[in-house]
């Protein structure tokens, strides 16, 4: 796993397949546990299935590389606020 600092708050992470789908995984169940905890503000599991929606539609652009990240309705260039 490699980490830098991209400037600000944004960061760049190089990750093999295999510590990408246990993040991702990691964030599913965390998701899912979040959201089955009545003490759970709902915004806390908001955030982590904006995340995953935004990891899936980044993966699908993988298979559309003419498509750019910007392309997309309602899309954003940048990280997630903080």
């Amino acid at each position: 796993m490699k980490l830098e600092r991209a400037g600000g708050a944004a960061f760049v992470l190089g990750v093999s397949a295999l510590e990408l789908s246990s993040l991702i995984a990691s964030v599913r169940i965390a998701a899912d546990v979040l959201e089955a905890d009545e003490r759970t503000p709902p915004e806390a599991a908001a955030r982590l299935r904006a995340l995953l929606g935004d990891y899936e539609r980044a993966a699908a652009r993988l298979d559309r590389p003419d498509q750019r990240p910007g392309d997309r309705p309602g899309g954003s260039l940048g990280p997630a606020p903080a």
